[in-house]
């Protein structure tokens, strides 16, 4: 009887080693989906402010020759392009914000664990 308790209890560690081991592997997937989510969901924010600009731009009255000029450049640009374009605005925009969050929890740290 003794012999069988202990083999149980080792399955049943394992087994809670195995259900840890997959939970955090489901909150990675959801997270990673998740964030790929906000990438989209930013993109497409983009892409709308690029459309309200260009439909803006096409119903001003006798527009001067440089604006003209800008209207159709900003018109025939390239979607792929376009889209790598916004794509790494978005990612610089990540970056950025990492590297001012980062600098701030370093200056409170400093703050609150400073000698003084």
């Amino acid at each position: 009887m003794k012999g069988f308790l202990r083999e149980a209890s080792v399955f049943y560690g394992v087994k809670v080693l195995i259900k840890r081991y997959f939970f955090r592997v489901m909150s990675i997937q959801r997270k990673f989906k998740q964030y790929r989510s906000n990438i989209a969901l930013r993109l497409d924010i983009l892409l709308d402010g690029y459309r309200a600009v260009c439909q803006s731009t096409m119903f001003v009255k006798n527009p001067k020759k440089k604006e003209r000029e800008f209207q159709e450049k900003l018109r025939n640009i390239d979607p792929a392009v376009r889209d790598w374009v916004f794509k790494r605005y978005i990612s610089y925009c990540k970056d950025q914000h990492a590297f001012v969050f980062l600098a701030y929890r370093r200056k409170l740290h400093q703050l609150c664990f400073s000698p003084a």
